[in-house]
């Protein structure tokens, strides 16, 4: 490391010298006292949001205005859950530390006030908006995920948590190369086919820093597998909702194509249709609801679509249209030609 004597002559430059910039770690900061410190810069997230608040709290002391910015990625959780999992502690400290550090990437990842965030796990109650952090001046644009977070997290089960994000992203849109027969036999394989590969990225990004779902170092090719228990069941059976930030660049780009087409049939067609489309999904989300399960269990989006389009009158007329078996047919025939029926 530097010497004492280099070290010293730099911390004065720091303290005297408007404009300075000082590159160091954690320790340096916590030892400095300096009011007019206009930035605060974490290269690597802290490890808790006591930390977090901590250091940042180092920026404004003399009540001018400061800006704390942290540098973080999906990459940053698993390295933090690696670190933490190397450290000779006992099981009970380790799994506070953990908890700490997720609930810590949650907040960055989240769509809520910071400081309010912060105060709230402090126990805050009361705590209002600032007003003044990035969500407060540029609340960021929100898409309830849960149905593509069902997908994904079931996806990872039925691959049996031996896969990277990139084939897990690859099998929901049911790309076929390099797949293998049993494989395309999952029923989860192209369930995400009306989905962007981009969004199903940060969905998976999302549950990640939510502790949903965990990376596994695994000596350099990293695999995903399915987080806490009690989280993935409330989310598989759409009792706790996800919603997922959305970047400038997702919100400005134009939608990937997507394989069935569904985007494309919904522009053009026309109100009736629409409308029929509309309600067989509200009628399949009450389903899902009563059942405990994700909605695509029930039907996928691209069978509704048909439905929609031919507008079966009987049992029979709906059995051919794709994607209704036998076991569909025998338990929701009656409730979509009901459906159908009301919307006529």
């Amino acid at each position: 490391g530097m010497d004492t004597r280099e070290r010293d002559k730099r911390l004065e430059r720091f303290l005297a010298e408007d404009g300075a910039v000082m590159v160091a770690t954690i320790a340096f900061g916590m030892g400095v006292d300096k009011a007019d410190v206009r930035f605060v810069i974490h290269a690597d997230p802290p490890g808790s949001l006591e930390a977090y608040w901590q250091e940042i709290g180092r920026g404004g002391r003399d009540g001018e205005p400061a800006e704390g910015i942290t540098l973080y990625g999906p990459s940053d959780i698993a390295w933090t859950l690696k670190r933490l999992d190397g450290r000779p502690m006992p099981d009970e400290v380790k799994a506070v530390q953990v908890r700490k550090a997720r609930q810590l990437f949650a907040m960055l990842d989240g769509a809520t006030c910071r400081p309010q965030t912060v105060r709230r796990y402090f126990g805050e109650t009361g705590a209002d908006r600032c007003g003044v952090c990035d969500i407060c001046q540029d609340p960021p644009a929100l898409f309830d995920a849960t149905v593509p977070a069902q997908k994904a997290l079931a996806a990872v089960q039925r691959l049996g948590e031996r896969f990277g994000k990139t084939r897990i992203v690859d099998h929901l849109l049911g790309k076929t190369k390099d797949v293998q027969p049993w494989e395309t036999a999952l029923s989860t394989w192209g369930i995400g086919a009306d989905i962007a590969s981009h969004t199903l990225r940060d969905v998976i990004d999302h549950l990640m820093f939510e502790g949903l779902l965990v990376e596994d170092p695994n000596d350099g090719k990293p695999l995903v597998r399915l987080g806490d228990p009690e989280a993935v069941r409330a989310v598989y059976r759409a009792e706790r909702a996800i919603e997922v930030r959305l970047t400038p660049a997702r919100v400005s780009a134009p939608r990937e194509r997507v394989r069935n087409g569904r985007n494309a049939a919904l522009e053009t067609m026309d109100d009736d249709v629409r409308a029929r489309f509309e309600l067989l999904r509200n009628w399949r989300r009450e389903r899902a609801a009563e059942q405990r399960v994700p909605p695509y269990v029930i039907f996928q989006d691209k069978t509704l679509l048909e439905i929609a389009l031919a507008e079966p009158g009987d049992l029979n007329a709906l059995e051919h249209i794709s994607g209704v078996g036998q076991s569909k047919l025998d338990r929701y025939g009656k409730g979509v030609l009901a459906a159908l029926a009301a919307s006529a």
